[in-house]
This record gives structure tokens, sequence and C-alpha cells, in this order.
């Protein structure tokens, strides 16, 4: 279910940054500063947010089942977990330096602004499906 989360969220974020680069392809420098950037900005957060909480529940009673009930899969599981969320952390953290300098732009429909929300919206999409495989796995 927390994993389930955060996959909305990672979708959602997709769907923000699309929107961003949207308004920013048809010069629409108001709706992103105003509207779009924002709206990620706060999509981004909740992401951090739900990571940080799926952390600690899973350190608290996810992995704790496991190792009872499938010690044979166990570190493997661990591993494959501790991957996925490495690469979401490193993910998140160019995420939100990039959210941080598209904000301090002045011109946000400026075609460096667009490469650059192509460019984020593109390492969401690959991370989110990494976790779907991994979620189905």
């Amino acid at each position: 279910e927390t994993h389930g989360r955060l996959l909305a969220l990672l979708r959602a974020l997709c769907d923000r940054s699309d929107a961003a680069d949207g308004a920013a392809r048809a010069g629409d420098a108001r709706r992103v500063r105003e509207e779009e950037l924002p709206a990620l900005r706060d999509t981004l957060d909740a992401l951090e947010l739900q990571l940080d909480a799926h952390s600690t529940l899973e350190d608290r009673k996810l992995f704790p089942f496991l190792h009872t009930h499938f010690r044979g899969a166990f570190g493997g599981a661990r591993e494959q977990f501790a991957r996925e969320h490495e690469a979401l952390d490193a993910t998140l953290a160019t995420l939100a330096d990039g959210l941080a300098e598209l904000e301090r732009l002045a011109a946000p429909s400026e075609a460096a602004t667009r490469n650059a929300l192509c460019e984020r919206t593109g390492a969401m999409r690959d991370t989110t499906a990494a976790l779907e495989r991994a979620s189905r796995a």
C-alpha cells in the first residue's frame, strides 16, 4: 500500500512536470511561474515525505516480517529495496535542485527551461518505471 502511494506520487510528479513543460513550450511564463512550479514543488515535497514514511515503515515493520517469513529471499529483498531507494533518493535530490534552479529563472519560457523540464520528466519516468517493475517482481 505504501509502495503504491509512492508510485502514485511519482506519476503525479511526472504529470505536473509535463504540465509545466507544456506551459513553457506554449510561452505561458505566468502559468509556469504562478501555477505549475508551485504545484510541482508541492508534489515533490509530498513525495519526499512519503519516501521518509515508507523507509521508516519498511525498517520497522516490513523487513522484520520478511526476515521471519522468507529468510532465504530476505537478503535479495533488502538489497533490491536499498537499490530502489538509493536511485529514488538520487533522483529526488536532482529534481529538487533542478526545481530550485527553475524557480530562480526569470523567463521560464526560455529553451533552457524547457530542456531542463524535459530532462527532469525523463528522469522521473525512468524511476517510476523501475519502481513499478520492482513492485511486480
